[in-house]
């Protein structure tokens, strides 16, 4: 099995870590891209495998650990080694990640907090939904977004009985929202938790240590 890792842009992925799982038993290979982003997995027998790529990318003093898109549907379907074959992947940072299940995305996602539960004037889930305009911001020279990209305004809006917004692309944005109410009125919230205001900085935490 052979193929290539490639960053948004079209450029070569260098030490991205290519996964081949055995469809039937349990163990996994591992190979990493070289310079070229390129990978070569040898030796392996004839039985389906399964193949995913991820990558360990630094931003703003984090290192946070991104799947890898596949470059067409095949490559999320079993092969076999057999006559050997090829898979090549490209970083994407939003959209839905096909083999792993409900609510998984290339993107982050963020949950919206209030300070207490027995505050007056809170969001009710059940009833309200929380629509939250996403600004790209920060310095040029590190991009707002983690590849490095400019990015755009994004609107993400919760689903009834639920505070989660997903498929946001990790980067630095500044935050707005509005509680849409049942009877169709917004009415503007207030962000931050020592010292609400208007808007806040949004920042993605890594769990990769």
């Amino acid at each position: 099995m052979k193929g290539v890792v490639l960053d948004a842009l079209g450029q070569p992925i260098k030490g991205a870590i290519v996964r081949i799982e055995p469809g039937l038993t349990g163990g996994m290979v591992g190979v990493k891209t070289d310079a070229q982003g390129q990978y070569t997995a040898r030796s392996l027998i004839d039985m389906p495998y399964l193949a995913t790529a991820w990558t360990l990318m630094p931003y703003r003093g984090q290192k946070f650990c991104l799947r890898v898109d596949s470059v067409n549907e095949e490559g999320y379907e079993p092969f076999s080694a057999k006559g050997g074959t090829i898979r090549n992947f490209r970083l994407k940072l939003s959209g839905v990640i096909p083999d792993a299940g409900e609510n998984a995305f290339f993107g982050g996602e963020a949950r919206l907090l209030h300070p207490g539960w027995d505050d007056d004037g809170v969001v009710n889930w059940d009833e309200s939904r929380v629509e939250v305009t996403l600004v790209p911001d920060g310095p040029l020279v590190d991009g707002p977004l983690v590849d490095g990209s400019v990015g755009k305004p994004l609107v993400r809006t919760t689903q009834p009985g639920e505070s989660f917004l997903y498929d946001i692309p990790l980067g630095q944005y500044t935050a707005t929202a509005v509680e849409l109410r049942p009877d169709g009125t917004r009415a503007p919230l207030w962000m931050g938790e020592k010292q609400p205001q208007d808007k806040m900085t949004l920042r993605f935490e890594s769990n990769t240590s």
